[in-house]
């Protein structure tokens, strides 16, 4: 009876609705195994918080310093000619958000800028531009056979939409292959940089989450019961 109300007042603060979620993915109704499955979530997304910062903020610097430098103007994206009117209304944006006070730097526009920005920069319109030219500048150590727009378009979205759901709190728990997208997640920082990937791989919990936390939970919540 006890462990029972335990598990009723933990779905009350997580919320039924969130919480029926997972026994719909999952077909189960057992409370105790519909709260390991959220905080198993809740742990995944954690150990994934981490690549996924790393990739997108290495990206979008790569990108910038490459078009800086073989532009010749690190403001290339106030180039009327080189942007789309989409991207460049992304831009206006990002500078509204500076404070007034401070000054229109390339660093600032840069952070305030989405990751939505840097992955409309792989579309068809930027082929000859950016990619035809410039990608091994961007991806100095990528393989020959992903050095094309489309394959790199195609698996950053994949990344972009699992980004996505981690930050809006979703359900990812669900996704039968996060353990290879996770590793492209890896190989994409080593394409860009292979320092930022050791320092990466030094300090990621993917893979020990993915495999061990699980019974870890089922642990710390059967000691969690005995407490009650």
């Amino acid at each position: 009876m006890e462990k029972y109300l335990l598990f009723e007042n933990l779905e009350k603060s997580i919320s039924r609705d969130r919480l029926e979620h997972y026994s719909k993915i999952f077909s189960i109704n057992d409370k105790k195994i519909i709260i390991q499955k959220y905080l198993l979530n809740v742990a995944l997304s954690k150990s994934l918080y981490f690549p996924l910062q790393t990739f997108e903020t290495t990206l979008r610097n790569s990108i910038h310093i490459a078009l800086s430098d073989k532009l010749n103007n690190e403001f290339w994206f106030d180039d009327e000619n080189f942007l789309t009117p989409r991207l460049r209304a992304k831009i206006d944006e990002a500078k509204n958000k500076i404070d007034k006070s401070k000054a229109l730097t390339t660093g600032r526009i840069i952070s305030e800028l989405s990751f939505g920005f840097w992955t409309y920069l792989l579309g068809k319109e930027y082929e000859q531009k950016i990619w035809n030219k410039y990608v091994k500048l961007i991806f100095p150590n990528i393989p020959k056979n992903m050095a094309v727009r489309k394959k790199l378009a195609a698996r950053i979205n994949t990344i972009r939409n699992l980004r996505n759901k981690i930050f809006h709190f979703d359900t990812i728990v669900d996704i039968k292959n996060l353990f290879e997208i996770h590793q492209e997640i890896l190989d994409f920082i080593y394409w860009l940089n292979k320092d930022i990937y050791k320092l990466t791989c030094l300090f990621d919990e993917f893979e020990n989450v993915y495999k061990n936390e699980e019974k870890i939970i089922e642990i710390k919540l059967n000691d969690l019961s005995k407490d009650n």
